[in-house]
């Protein structure tokens, strides 16, 4: 090894960087995929005891089938004592915790970052996950004491007894360690009342600028705590009180109730907001209030997703539009989705959607990316041929600057909706239009839905006779003949050979060129 310890350290950085998943990857997901939030499983994230006994405190995996600590980047930490200085600053850059790891791992990280400063300042992800300290070991409770003495932590005088104020009085110590952490994702009791306890540290001089560096924050309910009598939203407070530059606000299955006593002052820079939620927690107005606070929003995400056969009534979506057509003046991306119930074998275009009304975006004069039903646009109804009248119709529903579409179920309707789009590109309308995706049901292969999509298919290519492809039961074989049913609408308008096919199982894309 003592070739590698002669390389200049600038070049030793870069090995480690490399080896260091945080770095090597990003860890938010990107705000161009609608169901990125949906789909993280946050269960998946667990700690590899084999590496919890080697100091220091090694970095775990993040995210769906990610390892623990990379094997390389560790070895580098045991080879000498300048490979471990160079290497140990990589092994803190995205720290998790969560119920399955060890008990005593939290407070254990809370001492090192409180006798390492410069170790935390190395700190850039945090994953607070549904966090359980269970044991912890003679001699590190005195420590904590001291350590939020010093800070100005105000602590009840039995803490260490109470299992909800011991956890959440060692969560607090951690978040008073992060002064560069750049983004967040937490998970904390209900009950965890620790607003006034915060106060004061906030104004010390060793923690004042805590949580400054955060920027992204994705907040998550502990559907195990009580839901019922607790002030669910003070914990939330002292983090955005602090979060003085926050931009991306994600919450899933949490939403701000009573909204009247949230600091929405605090969320004058989001640009960001992403909402997903699945039972009956989250009110209109609470919505329509944080889209008016955040008054610079550039991507508004919201999908709902039914828990199991428990179906509540979703927010409708013409209040989100209207909330955010009366308070963003510069919104980009726009995601509306609604999934149906898991295990829901019903057709795909009845879903338990609230009364749609006709919607207009032509307001959005910067929007860039939408992702919809259909069924919440204004002449998504139409049943019409194609003809410039229904082109019109449905093109005066989007405005000029839309680059990308996303349009969801009811399939009949996507159906109808592609081809004329298709048309309307090429008479020279939408030019800035560049790709349209579009979800198919898995009903779509099913009896009777295949005689129905035939006879669609048959009308709206006017009399074409080969429809014989709808009795295929391949989803790919399905998707690319819908799409060359599609091409051949846009060939015959007078643009040949501009529209390549890519459709994966349950998605067809079309990108325009």
């Amino acid at each position: 090894m003592s070739l590698l310890e002669s390389l200049p350290v600038e070049i030793l950085n870069e090995i480690c960087s490399l080896l260091c998943d945080h770095c090597a990857e990003p860890t938010w997901p990107d705000p161009l995929l609608a169901s990125t939030v949906a789909e993280m499983d946050y269960g998946a994230w667990e700690w590899d005891h084999h590496w919890h006994g080697i100091e220091p405190l090694l970095q775990p995996g993040y995210g769906r089938g990610r390892r623990g600590p990379t094997p390389a980047l560790a070895a580098l930490c045991r080879t000498s004592r300048f490979l471990r200085i160079v290497a140990q600053p990589y092994f803190y850059h995205s720290i998790k915790c969560s119920d399955a790891g060890d008990g005593d791992f939290l407070p254990q990280l809370v001492l090192t970052l409180a006798s390492n400063p410069h170790l935390a300042q190395h700190v850039k992800n945090v994953e607070i996950v549904y966090p359980r300290i269970k044991d912890i070991p003679p001699g590190v409770l005195p420590a904590l004491a001291e350590t939020a003495k010093r800070l100005d932590l105000l602590l009840p005088r039995r803490w260490a007894e109470q299992c909800g104020d011991r956890d959440a009085a060692i969560i607090q110590l951690l978040l008073l360690h992060l002064p560069n952490a750049a983004t967040m994702t937490i998970s904390l009791m209900r009950e965890w009342i620790f607003g006034h306890w915060w106060l004061p540290a906030i104004h010390n001089p060793t923690t004042r600028h805590c949580l400054r560096a955060l920027t992204k924050l994705c907040v998550l309910e502990d559907k195990e705590s009580d839901l019922q009598g607790y002030p669910t939203n003070e914990w939330l407070f002292t983090i955005i009180m602090a979060a003085e530059n926050l931009k991306t606000l994600a919450l899933e299955e949490f939403v701000p109730e009573p909204i009247e006593k949230f600091p929405l002052a605090g969320l004058r820079n989001i640009v960001h907001l992403s909402i997903h939620y699945s039972l009956n927690c989250v009110s209109a107005d609470a919505v329509t209030a944080l889209i008016q606070a955040c008054d610079r929003l550039e991507v508004f995400h919201m999908k709902w997703s039914p828990d199991g056969d428990e179906l509540y009534e979703p927010i409708p979506p013409h209040c989100v539009l209207e909330a955010l057509e009366k308070h963003t003046a510069s919104l980009r991306i726009l995601s509306l989705l609604m999934e149906k119930p898991e295990g829901d074998d019903g057709p795909g275009d009845e879903r338990p959607f609230p009364p749609a009304r006709d919607q207009d975006l032509r307001h959005f004069e910067k929007l860039e990316s939408l992702w919809i039903h259909l069924r919440d646009l204004k002449c998504a109804d139409s049943r019409s041929r194609i003809d410039n009248a229904a082109d019109d119709a449905l093109v005066a529903s989007f405005p000029p600057s839309l680059e990308r579409l996303y349009l969801a179920d009811p399939v009949e309707q996507v159906f109808y909706a592609v081809v004329r789009l298709a048309s309307a590109w090429a008479k020279g309308k939408l030019p800035a239009l560049k790709e349209v995706a579009v979800r198919y049901d898995a009903n779509f292969l099913q009896a009777p839905a295949r005689e129905k999509y035939a006879k669609l298919a048959t009308e709206v290519l006017k009399g074409r006779s080969d429809n014989g492809w709808i009795a295929d039961q391949n989803p790919v074989n399905l998707a690319n003949q819908c799409l060359a049913m599609i091409r051949a609408v846009w060939d015959r308008v007078g643009c040949p050979g501009k529209m390549p096919v890519t459709p994966p199982s349950s998605e067809a894309r079309l990108i325009w060129q």
